[in-house]
C-alpha cells in the first residue's frame, strides 16, 4: 500500500559562525558547548560552519572537535579573524554549501551578522528554519560606521524564524522580530567547584579575562593600577598588588608598552589565552575580578568569575547590572572613570568580606545562569521552529532538489517512468474534510454546513460514489447527529485531526487516544479512519492501531514535476486533490494519474488513487462543475471503481 515510512534520523542543525577555534572568545566558548551539549546529551547532529583562522587549537578545543556529532566545516585560506575579504568569502561559500545540502537541515543557526547574511540567503531558497543569536552588537553606537549600519540590518531590520539575544538591553532597539528572546549565557558550575585552590595573603590578585583591545578599557585598568601602585594606602603597606590579564587580541603589544611607560610592568602578567583547569586555577586563586569594558552584552567571562566565587569590579555597561548586585557581589562604576577605578581596586584590597561577596557571586549564578537552563531554553527555541516550519510546511508541495539527487528525478520523470496502459479497474476513494476555521463558534449553529453537506451527499449519490467524510477533531461533539445521519447515507465516517495536535509525537498520541475516548463517550461506532495533517511515522501507526484507527496518505505523482527558479531546481509534488485536478490540464491530469498506475503496478499492487477535498474547496458552486468534469474523464478512460477507504483497506488485506 502506499504508506510512507519515514526513517528516524537525528536532527541536524548548522550552527554558522565566521570567526572560530583558535579565536577563544565567549562566543567561541558558548557555542561549542552548545553544540557539545546538543550532540552528547540530546541526540543532535551539529555542523558548524567557520572559516579557517591563524592558530593552533589548545587540547580543549581539539576535544570539542572531535566529538562524533559535531562537524567542522572550515572555509578559506587561514587569515586573520578581521580578514575582510575571507569574511566575505565565507558568505558565499556557506550559502553554496547550504543551497547544495537542500533540506538536510532541521535548522540553521547563525551567531554573527557576518553569518546571519550566509544563513539568510540560503533560507531564502531551503526555506529552513532560521535562528539569530546576538551576542554583541554596535546598534546602540552613537558613531555611524560601517559595523553599525550593518549590524542594524541584520539584527534589527531582517527576519528570522526567531531572534535570541544574550542580552536584555539588545531589546530597547525597534525590531522586525518580535518577539526576542532572551536567553543569557549559562555556566556549568561542576568543573569550578571541583578545584580547590589556595589564595596568597599576602598579596591582592587582580583578574582580567577577555579579549585585549580598546572596547574593553583595559587602558583605563592599566592607569588605574598606576594609581594605586603609587598611592600610600593600606594596599602599599599590607599586601603586594598584581594584575593578571588573560587573553588575547589586536592590542597585546600596545598595553605592554603602555605597562613599560608607567613603570607597571612587574605588577602586571600577561599569561596570553588560558582555558580549561589552568584557568579555573587561576579564577580561583584570585581575589578579584575586574571589566573595565566600554561596551558588552552579556560576559560569559563575568559569569565563569562568579562560578569561581569571585567578586566583581565592572563598568555598568549592557546586561552587567543583572550580574552585579550592589554591595552584595560586587560594585558597578562607569567606563573610562580611572579615579573611580582605582579607589575600587583599594576598596576591595581592604575589604574583609570578599569572601562572602564571591559567595554571593556564586549563588546568583547557580540560581540564575545555570547552564543546563540555558541548554533547555535553546532545545525548545529549536522545538518551536521546527513545529513552526512542519505546522507551515503542511500545505506546501514545492521543494529544492539537492544537486546529486537531481539526475536521478530528471531521469525517473522524463525516461524511467512509462505511462501506465493496462486495462485494470482504478480504484477510487473520495475524501472530503469538514473543516471550521472558527471552533468556537458550533458548526451545528451555521446554517452554511448544513447547506454545504446536503449538496455535497447529493453531489456524491448522482455520481453514485460513496464518500469517506473526515470531521475536524473538535467538531465530533457538535455533529454527532450529522455523523449518524452520514453513516444512514452510506457514507463512512473519519476523523482529522488538527495541525495542533500533530507538533511533537506526545501531542500526537495524546489526540489520538482522546478523539477515540470522545467517540466512546457519545456513542459514534464504525469510525475507523483516520487523516493527519502530516505523514505518520511506524510508532504512531501503531499506536494509531491500537486505538481502532487506519491511516493512509493522499495519493501523489510519484515523479516531482521539475521547474527552474533562480537557476535552481525545485521539484513540485502532485497531490490527488481539488486544486490539482482543476489546475491541471485534461492532458496532464490523465499523464500524472498513469505515472501513479505504473509506480503502483511495478511494486505489484492493484491501481488506487485517494483523493481529498475540503468544504473550504466548494465556496464557488463552479467547483462542483469542474470536479464532476474530471471524474467524468477519468470514467471515460478507466474504468473507476469507487470505494470509501475502509472497503479500500479491507481489498487490500492479505
Amino acid at each position: 500500500m502506499e504508506i510512507h515510512k519515514i526513517e528516524r534520523q537525528k536532527k541536524r542543525v548548522a550552527m554558522i559562525m565566521d570567526t572560530w577555534f583558535p579565536v577563544h572568545t565567549g562566543e567561541q566558548v558558548y557555542v561549542a558547548r552548545l553544540a557539545s551539549a546538543l550532540s552528547d546529551l540530546h541526540g543532535y547532529e551539529v555542523d558548524i560552519f567557520t572559516r579557517a583562522i591563524d592558530g593552533k587549537l589548545t587540547a580543549e578545543q581539539s576535544a570539542i572537535e572531535s566529538l562524533p556529532a559535531i562537524r567542522i566545516k572550515r572555509f578559506g585560506f587561514k587569515s586573520h579573524p578581521w580578514n575582510v575579504l575571507m569574511q566575505i568569502w565565507f558568505v558565499f561559500a556557506t550559502f553554496a554549501h547550504l543551497i547544495w545540502a537542500g533540506k538536510n537541515y532541521d535548522v540553521y543557526h547563525a551567531h554573527t551578522a557576518t553569518s546571519a547574511t550566509a544563513m539568510k540567503l540560503a533560507s531564502w531558497f531551503t526555506h529552513v528554519p532560521t535562528v539569530l543569536t546576538v551576542h554583541g552588537n554596535n546598534v546602540f553606537d552613537y558613531a555611524w560606521t560601517l559595523r553599525k549600519v550593518i549590524h542594524r540590518i541584520m539584527f534589527l531590520e531582517t527576519k528570522y524564524t526567531q531572534e535570541i539575544s544574550v542580552a536584555e538591553n539588545f531589546l530597547k532597539a525597534q525590531n522586525v522580530n518580535d518577539p526576542v528572546l532572551v536567553i543569557p549565557y549559562g555556566v556549568d558550575t561542576t568543573a569550578f567547584d571541583k578545584v580547590k585552590e589556595q589564595k596568597d595573603p599576602h598579596q591582592f590578585n587582580v583578574l582580567f579575562v577577555g579579549r585585549l583591545d580598546f572596547v574593553k578599557g583595559i587602558d583605563t585598568l592599566l592607569l588605574a593600577t598606576q594609581k594605586v601602585i603609587e598611592s600610600n594606602g593600606f594596599i602599599q603597606s599590607q599586601k603586594d598588588f598584581q594584575l593578571h590579564l588573560v587573553g588575547a587580541g589586536p592590542d597585546r603589544k600596545y598595553f605592554e608598552g603602555m605597562a613599560r611607560k608607567l613603570g607597571i610592568s612587574k605588577y602586571v602578567k600577561f599569561h596570553g589565552l588560558l582555558v580549561g583547569e589552568d584557568l579555573i586555577h587561576l579564577y580561583k586563586s584570585s581575589d578579584l575580578f575586574v571589566l573595565p569594558s566600554r561596551s558588552e552584552a552579556l560576559p560569559f567571562s563575568v559569569l565563569e568569575a562568579s562560578a569561581s566565587g569571585l567578586p566583581i569590579l565592572a563598568t555598568n555597561v549592557g546586561d552587567l547590572k543583572k550580574l552585579v548586585i550592589e554591595n552584595t557581589n560586587g560594585h558597578l562604576i562607569e567606563p573610562d572613570d580611572v579615579a573611580e577605578m582605582a579607589y575600587y581596586l583599594e576598596y576591595f584590597a581592604g575589604n574583609p568580606h570578599l569572601e562572602s561577596m564571591g559567595q554571593a557571586s556564586h549563588d546568583l549564578v547557580v540560581q540564575e545562569y545555570a547552564w543546563d537552563t540555558t541548554v533547555q531554553k535553546m532545545l525548545r527555541v529549536y522545538e518551536s521552529v521546527m513545529q513552526k516550519k512542519a505546522t507551515e510546511s503542511f500545505e506546501k508541495s514545492e521543494y529544492l532538489i539537492p544537486p546529486l539527487k537531481l539526475p536521478s528525478a530528471l531521469w525517473k520523470s522524463r525516461i524511467a517512468r512509462k505511462p501506465y496502459k493496462g486495462k485494470n479497474f482504478l480504484k477510487f476513494c473520495f475524501t472530503l474534510n469538514l473543516e471550521h476555521d472558527s471552533p468556537e463558534i458550533l458548526p451545528s449553529e451555521d446554517s452554511v454546513f448544513d447547506a454545504f453537506l446536503e449538496r455535497m451527499t447529493e453531489f456524491l449519490s448522482q455520481l453514485d460514489m460513496p464518500g469517506t467524510i473526515f470531521i475536524q477533531s473538535n467538531l465530533i461533539e457538535a455533529f454527532a447527529n450529522e455523523i449518524v445521519a452520514l453513516q444512514e447515507g452510506g457514507h463512512e465516517i473519519g476523523v482529522k485531526l488538527l495541525k495542533s495536535e500533530w507538533l511533537t509525537g506526545p501531542i500526537r498520541k495524546k489526540a489520538i487516544r482522546e478523539v477515540r475516548e470522545t467517540l466512546t463517550r457519545i456513542g459514534i461506532k464504525n469510525v475507523r479512519m483516520l487523516h493527519a495533517p502530516g505523514e505518520i511515522i511506524d510508532e504512531e501507526l501503531e499506536y494509531a492501531h491500537e486505538n481502532g484507527f487506519e491511516y493512509l496518505p493522499v495519493s501523489r505523482d510519484p515523479d516531482p514535476q521539475i521547474i527552474w527558479k533562480f537557476l535552481l531546481p525545485f521539484g513540485k509534488s502532485t497531490p490527488m486533490d481539488l486544486s490539482s485536478f482543476l489546475a491541471l490540464s485534461d492532458e496532464a491530469l490523465l499523464t500524472s494519474i498513469n505515472r501513479l498506475r505504473s509506480f503502483q503496478k511495478h511494486y505489484g499492487m492493484e491501481p488506487f488513487i485517494i483523493f481529498e477535498c475540503s468544504n473550504e474547496d466548494f465556496t464557488s458552486g463552479e467547483n462542483f462543475t469542474g470536479l464532476s468534469k474530471k471524474l467524468a474523464l477519468l470514467r471515460e478512460e478507466m474504468e473507476i471503481k469507487p470505494m470509501t477507504l475502509s472497503v479500500f483497506c479491507e481489498s487490500c488485506r492479505l
